[in-house]
């Protein structure tokens, strides 16, 4: 066979191979997916389904022809150059075909090389873009300083409790001296109620008894009380103290009238009372404070088994 021949018969079996595609094969009636308008985006047209290329045929000197029309291959150049040739001979040659021709010589470089065009290279993704070299550089910000430690209070030391200072009794309020501060006007409603009393008594006994009853409750300027634990001190002037313990037995004493009389002391309500008792009759004294201290409240009562009524008055005295 001439070689007019073989590019004949190569140009015969490129142009066969260059026919139509054969249309898909239609979907099956049966055939229905519920998701397939969801899966497809709004407004994109159907693609076509491009039929699969033709088995490669086999041609003369073993060479392997490709169903788009391209020979496979190293022969491949040397084809395309002898399609070219024979195109231009018979006066068929085109544009289109001087086109398929160069890039039929492309090819065949690319096939008898069998090297592959180097890609371009591009740089790996996150990796930062290079900084053109008149770019002001900025200065790396300066560690910022760690805080400094909040400082610990020092503990403070638990006050030490001291222990409770034991109760003062209530009969110490009245440990001192007091002077009277009752006045001629205190003086003059004793001997107002002296009066008012012996004229309970018999006419007969009027005047000894408005004595001994001025006798028996004088006026006394002066009053000193001492207190020991339960025992309490009275003194009234010289050579007057009478001394006994609280809420314990009668001791004896001598009234200022001469009579012999025996004297308790007790504490009720805070008040320090003091009691006489004789053979006709008794007397009780009751001795207050007030808030402050200072001012002392003599209250005295007088019973006689004479007296329908018992005498009663009360003198003041200041602390001194």
């Amino acid at each position: 066979m001439t070689r007019s021949a073989v590019w004949i018969a190569s140009l015969s079996l490129l142009l066969g191979a260059c026919g139509e595609a054969a249309a898909p094969a239609p979907v099956p009636e049966e055939f229905d997916d519920p998701f397939a308008e969801e899966a497809k985006p709004a407004g994109v047209a159907e693609k076509t389904v491009v039929a699969e290329p033709a088995t490669p045929t086999a041609v003369a000197g073993g060479e392997a022809v490709a169903a788009a029309g391209e020979v496979v291959g190293p022969a491949a150049g040397e084809a395309a150059v002898e399609a070219a040739v024979e195109a231009a001979v018979v006066g068929e040659a085109s544009p289109k075909a001087g086109a398929a021709g160069a890039t039929g010589e492309r090819a065949g470089a690319a096939g008898a090389t069998g090297e592959k065009q180097p890609a371009k290279k591009t740089a790996p993704k996150g990796t930062p873009a290079p900084v053109p070299s008149d770019s002001p550089v900025t200065p790396a910000p300066e560690p910022t300083p760690a805080p400094a430690p909040a400082p610990v209070p020092e503990p403070t030391p638990t006050p030490v409790e001291k222990p409770a200072a034991p109760p003062v009794p209530p009969q110490q309020r009245f440990v001192g001296t007091f002077r009277f501060a009752g006045g001629e006007a205190q003086k003059q409603n004793l001997e107002a109620a002296i009066e008012a009393a012996a004229s309970q008594l018999n006419a007969l006994i009027r005047g000894i008894g408005r004595k001994r009853l001025k006798e028996s409750n004088p006026v006394r300027e002066q009053i000193s009380i001492a207190v020991d634990g339960d025992k309490v001190s009275m003194t009234f002037g010289p050579g007057r103290t009478v001394t006994g313990r609280l809420e314990g037995p009668s001791v004896p004493w001598t009234s200022d009238s001469g009579k012999p009389v025996q004297v308790s002391f007790s504490l009720v309500k805070g008040r320090l009372v003091q009691t006489f008792t004789a053979e006709d009759g008794g007397r009780r004294s009751v001795y207050s404070l007030d808030d402050t201290g200072d001012r002392l409240t003599l209250s005295v009562t007088v019973t006689s088994e004479r007296l329908t009524n018992p005498l009663k008055y009360a003198l003041t005295y200041r602390r001194n």
